[in-house]
């Protein structure tokens, strides 16, 4: 088959979609239709899929690749086939080096969970051992080059800032937050029922002290007219990119313009320049909304009447609920932002054997609530809810979060309780455990009562 008649091939409406990988034709057509991330493929509608597969490349798995062949169609014409040499450039080769102690889930794009012990030991993770949601390869930053622009609904004329710019013209400020995956814990919803994505467990969340200037303030700077009544959503761009666009993500306006929201454009995590894993040089930090919108590597601010046009924003990180063909509708479903009250188990690990110390066992754990209200109150059970054990919250002594117990308080909540077991008529327990914020705010039962997309977010 000719590349010139795969190329005709670019729709359903035109016959089809047709697409090539390492000069085999496939057509897609109906998989692009029933697959959540179909919008991604007819990038390469009509064209090869070879560079898009490099790009995100968690989806090279056997699987795909026997699904792939049953959809084969045949082979690209011998003139106008290509050296097998030019099916191997590396998007990723530039990415830098990771530690050991993640627990990596897809090296390209590189995404790796904080590791259990750091999950169970540290208040504030260290920057090696930080979780990683990398969405596409990590850019190369010059910074002395570096800036940002600012533009739209209610600024007369768009500003460029550079990072002298930050560091000189603004108030240096503090943000102790988690920064979670809208995938945490899908592991735990694959029990229930069958999700896609990376199976994070409970280390699709990490704790960092953040240092950075206020959003507010880089606004107010950029003159914007709050009462212009296009100022809806602040949309912000990275310099990540795949072949159609960068990463993006959008907040609404009334969450960014409000200063008690503490959202910043941070430069340092736990007081070092920021790694370049986690935004080099500056990233956007939103304590208490999904990661996802927490973009990394800053290139563009821009204030416009609706949410971004990302696919990260428009087709991914919501709820939605799929109809009994498995299709959602993304359009009818909200951006997922700001996140509910949560709390995870990091030890005792799923089906490990635990030695009892005088008939109890040490359960820990952390808990969160994305509103910044305080958490008040942990409790676990080893039967069920039939009876609760009230943990012992472990929150150190921090000027950037002392006395921050009912509002603003971002930082996560670590909490261990002893647990009495009786081995003889509960040899087996299934230890469970409920955070209650400042609100009174509590996580659902189980996990039947939470709803999640296809895709486990």
């Amino acid at each position: 088959i000719s590349l010139k008649e795969v190329s005709k091939h670019n729709s359903k409406q035109a016959g089809g979609i047709w697409v090539t990988y390492q000069n085999a034709v496939y057509d897609v057509t109906e998989f692009v239709e029933v697959h959540p991330g179909g919008s991604r493929i007819l990038m390469a509608a009509g064209g090869a899929i070879d560079k898009y597969w490099g790009m995100f490349g968690a989806h090279k798995k056997e699987d795909t690749f026997e699904l792939l062949e049953t959809l084969r169609i045949g082979n690209v014409a011998p003139e106008d086939r290509q050296p097998e040499s030019a099916f191997h450039v590396d998007p990723y080769g530039s990415d830098p080096e990771r530690s050991d102690t993640l627990v990596v889930h897809a090296k390209k794009p590189f995404n790796a969970s904080a590791g259990a012990e750091t999950l169970e030991q540290d208040f504030i993770q260290p920057n090696e051992k930080f979780f990683v949601r990398n969405h596409m390869p990590v850019p190369q930053v010059d910074a002395s080059a570096w800036y940002f622009e600012i533009s739209g609904e209610g600024i007369d004329e768009p500003i460029k800032l550079t990072l002298e710019d930050l560091h000189t013209k603004f108030e240096q400020v503090d943000v102790v937050s988690p920064v979670m995956c809208g995938g945490n814990r899908r592991l735990d919803m694959h029990q229930h029922k069958n999700v896609r994505g990376i199976m994070w467990a409970t280390g699709a969340i990490s704790n960092a002290k953040w240092t950075g200037v206020r959003l507010t303030d880089v606004l107010r700077h950029a003159n914007l007219d709050i009462s212009d009544p296009g100022v809806k959503h602040i949309c912000f761009e990275g310099l990540d990119r795949d072949d159609k666009e960068p990463y993006g993500a959008s907040i609404p306006a009334d969450l960014c313009l409000d200063p008690a929201r503490d959202i910043i454009l941070a430069t340092k995590m736990n007081d070092e320049i920021l790694p370049r894993d986690h935004g080099y040089p500056v990233r956007v930090l939103a304590p208490g909304i999904v990661g996802g919108r927490n973009v990394k590597w800053l290139h563009k601010i821009i204030v416009s009447d609706e949410e971004s046009p990302s696919f990260w924003q428009r087709q991914d990180y919501k709820l939605v609920k799929p109809d009994k063909n498995g299709k959602a509708d993304f359009s009818k479903a909200f951006a997922i932002q700001e996140l509910p009250v949560m709390s995870a188990i990091v030890s005792p690990q799923p089906d490990q054997t635990v030695k009892l110390e005088d008939g109890h066992m040490t359960v820990k754990g952390y808990a969160w609530s994305g509103s910044g209200r305080g958490i008040h109150k942990v409790e676990v059970s080893a039967d069920n809810g039939k009876t609760w054990t009230e943990a012992i919250l472990k929150v150190p002594d921090m000027p950037e979060i002392r006395g921050k117990m009912h509002t603003r308080a971002w930082h996560w909540v670590p909490f261990e309780a002893m647990m009495a077991v009786d081995p003889l008529r509960n040899p087996h327990p299934t230890v469970t455990a409920r955070a209650i914020d400042a609100a009174h705010n509590s996580q659902p039962q189980d996990m039947e009562e939470v709803g999640y997309r296809p895709d486990g977010t």
